[in-house]
């Protein structure tokens, strides 16, 4: 069944005012992986869907709240690679060089699909080099088409 992203929008501000893990969550998924903007009406249906999915599948413990918010999974690769870059210079300058040659030149792990990061952790070897990507690219088209429309307007 097909949901419009009306009632995406709508699903996500309901559980923002009913639960508080789930307002905790979609606030640490937003600031982490889609740029900081917490509206969901700002977010494609795709990010809307994988968020949703994610919390009814894992992130929805009745009754739990906790100090430290439950994070989806995206989240939590964003910043592993952005930890990776904090501690060693080599990972830094892999993920850049991978972005520069595979991802339109957007190196910020917000901005990229949760497949795309786990690829890049996947082929990164720790010796400071990715190893190229499998064919045809790292990049599925929708994605590459994203990051061509964010780095070029006329696009």
């Amino acid at each position: 069944m097909m949901v419009d992203k009306e009632s995406l929008v709508e699903q996500i501000k309901t559980l923002q005012r009913t639960d508080k893990n789930a307002k905790v969550a979609w606030q640490e998924h937003c600031m982490n992986a889609l740029g900081g903007k917490c509206d969901p009406a700002r977010h494609e249906e795709s990010e809307l869907e994988e968020f949703l999915a994610w919390w009814h599948e894992s992130g929805n413990i009745e009754g739990k709240v906790t100090s430290e918010p439950m994070v989806p999974p995206a989240t939590k690769l964003v910043e592993q690679i952005k930890a990776l870059q904090r501690s060693d210079q080599n990972a830094k300058l892999s993920w850049q060089k991978h972005c520069d040659d595979f991802l339109g030149g957007i190196k910020d792990p917000g901005r990229h699909d949760e497949s795309v990061l786990k690829e890049f952790l996947t082929l990164y070897k720790g010796d400071g080099e990715a190893a190229a990507p499998p064919a045809p690219s790292l990049a599925s088209p929708a994605h590459a088409i994203k990051c061509l429309a964010k780095v070029s307007p006329a696009f």
